[in-house]
C-alpha cells in the first residue's frame, strides 16, 4: 500500500490493474478490501498452473533489463535512470535461464558433501542484492547470493539430473573483417562464412 501511494505520487497516476500470485499475502481480506476501495482491478493466476510463475519470471526479469537498457521513448537515458535520477548498475547482468551452481549452506554439511546445487538462473531478487534461481529438485525457486554461472552452459530439461552438454547445438559465428575508410579510420563489417563483403 506504502508503495502505490509513492509510485502513484510520482508518475501522477493512479493504478488501476494489479496482477499477482495467489500467496496470502495477495489474497488477505484487508488487501482485497484495500484493491476494491481504490477501484484497483485484481489479476490473479490460475490455481495449480507453476508454468505460469516461470512465465513470470521470464517477464519479471525481461522488465528488469528493459529498464536498465536504453530505449527511445526517452531519449539518452534508460527508464532506471528517469525514474530514479541516477544510472544503473548493470554489471550483475548474468544470462537469463544458464547454470549455476548455487552454494549449500547449512551447518550440519559434511567434509565430502556437495558444497553447491546446479539449478536455473532466473533472474534478480528486488529489494536486495541477490539472484533468483529454480531448482529441478525440489521445484522451487532458491534466493541466493553465493553462485558459480556457466552463463555459456543452458538448462538440459530433457537430463535427468538436469545439467548435460548441449553437443546437439550448432554455435552461430560472426566474422568481422577490419576495412580503411577515407580519412584513415577503421571500421568494423560482420560477414558471413563463405561470402564475400
Amino acid at each position: 500500500m506504502r508503495f502505490k501511494g509513492c509510485a502513484e505520487a510520482k508518475v501522477e497516476r493512479m493504478l488501476r490493474t494489479l496482477r499477482t500470485d495467489r500467496g496470502g499475502e495477495f489474497k488477505a481480506r484487508t488487501f482485497a478490501e484495500h484493491c476494491a476501495e481504490k477501484g484497483i482491478q485484481r489479476h490473479l493466476t490460475a490455481p495449480h498452473t507453476p508454468q505460469q510463475n516461470s512465465v513470470g519470471e521470464a517477464v519479471t526479469t525481461a522488465i528488469f533489463v528493459l529498464n536498465r537498457a536504453p530505449t527511445q521513448s526517452v531519449e539518452g537515458k534508460t527508464p532506471f535512470e528517469v525514474w530514479h535520477g541516477v544510472k544503473p548498475p548493470v554489471h550483475f547482468f548474468r544470462t537469463f535461464g544458464c547454470v549455476a551452481h548455487v552454494k549449500a549452506v547449512g551447518k550440519h554439511l559434511l567434509k565430502l558433501d556437495d558444497r553447491s546445487t546446479p539449478m536455473v538462473f532466473v533472474g534478480y531478487e528486488a529489494g536486495m542484492k541477490a539472484y533468483r534461481f529454480y531448482n529441478s529438485a525440489t521445484r522451487r525457486i532458491h534466493i541466493s547470493r553465493d553462485a558459480v554461472f556457466e552463463e555459456e552452459c543452458s538448462w538440459d530439461w530433457g537430463a535427468e539430473k538436469g545439467v548435460g552438454p548441449e553437443d546437439d547445438i550448432e554455435p552461430f559465428h560472426v566474422e568481422y573483417i577490419t576495412v580503411l575508410v577515407c580519412g584513415g579510420g577503421q571500421g568494423a563489417l560482420p560477414t558471413m562464412p563463405g561470402t564475400t563483403p
